[in-house]
């Protein structure tokens, strides 16, 4: 995920940013995983049963 947050910041370093627009913009990672990881953790894909079955 940081192809978005590195280089948001760095753009935002170049055209001279203050320090804060900077830190919120390198969190802007958590936002795209947000976006990104919610959807797949409520489908459930994710979840495998790796234990097999006692009944």
């Amino acid at each position: 995920m940081w192809f978005v947050s590195i280089p948001l910041t760095f753009l935002a370093a170049f055209k001279g940013a203050p320090i804060y627009i900077l830190v919120l913009l390198s969190y802007s990672e958590e936002i795209v995983k947000f976006i990104f990881g919610v959807p797949r953790a409520l489908s459930k894909k994710w979840a495998n049963n790796i234990v097999k079955e006692m009944n």
